[in-house]
């Protein structure tokens, strides 16, 4: 083997080497951008999609979990209030949480498919300003400032369309009512109602089970108060006649005087 060959058969040897180390960090960065790319679940087109931002509380959370698991639904956390310049973000793609910047969560850069629309939960004490920013690239963005799991339920109720087999399984998941809204509209005759040409369809809610009443409390068993001892009245015996000793003694004097009859 002469020195050109040598040479020739090192410099590619070389050049392989460096595309190997090329290639490892490139390798390694698609799969840092796959594993923070939310992916919405397989039901669900990209027009059809909706993503839930809601504080980091386990209420909260509880509810995004079963919305999650029952409609095409894309779960995200914020901790941080209206005072927090940078909230720390959360995306959940199905299996784990993972972080999102917030500078991608601007330019929804974590998402493969974008939402026909989001629903920001908290109020204005609560959801940080810069989450706002989801409206210059989703078509339709709505705010729900209460966290209470009523008005939650009722809340994605209506903006996820809930089927009448959805209101009753969330009824049963977290002990409320259900309430029919038209029901005295569907009591009467629809064809009275102006400007209807249809007859009202039922629209439930939930509402929280009416308190249960206070027990009254225990009345404090008093024992009776015993009858006052009856009076004693002390009496004093009659003292005997002062006249009846000398009565008899005049009659045993008299016996004695009178003579013994012969």
């Amino acid at each position: 083997m002469n020195m050109i060959d040598a040479a020739g058969k090192t410099k590619a040897k070389e050049e392989e080497i460096m595309s190997a180390q090329t290639r490892v960090p490139l390798v390694m960065a698609l799969a840092v951008a796959a594993a923070l790319s939310v992916r919405p679940v397989a039901a669900a087109g990209g027009s059809r999609t909706t993503l839930i931002v809601v504080p980091a509380r386990y209420t909260v959370l509880q509810v995004g979990f079963d919305l999650e698991r029952r409609f095409p639904v894309i779960l995200m956390t914020y901790e941080g209030d209206a005072s927090t310049e940078i909230p720390r973000l959360n995306a959940w793609t199905g299996s784990r949480w993972v972080p999102v910047s917030l500078e991608d969560y601007r330019e929804g850069g974590f998402l493969q498919a974008r939402p026909s629309q989001a629903v920001l939960v908290g109020g204005e004490t609560l959801l940080p300003p810069s989450l706002a920013a989801v409206e210059s690239w989703c078509p339709k963005v709505s705010r729900v400032p209460s966290l209470d799991t009523a008005t939650l339920v009722n809340s994605f109720g209506n903006l996820l369309r809930f089927r009448p087999a959805d209101w009753k399984w969330f009824a049963a998941r977290y002990n409320l009512q259900l309430q029919d809204l038209n029901a005295a509209r569907r009591r009467e005759s629809w064809y009275d109602q102006p400007g209807r040409m249809d007859a009202p369809t039922r629209t439930p809610v939930v509402t929280p089970p009416p308190p249960r009443p206070a027990l009254e409390p225990v009345a404090e068993v008093v024992p009776a108060p015993e009858p006052p001892p009856a009076p004693i009245v002390v009496t004093e015996e009659p003292s005997p006649s002062p006249e009846a000793p000398v009565e008899e003694e005049e009659a045993a004097e008299e016996q004695a005087v009178e003579p013994p009859i012969k």
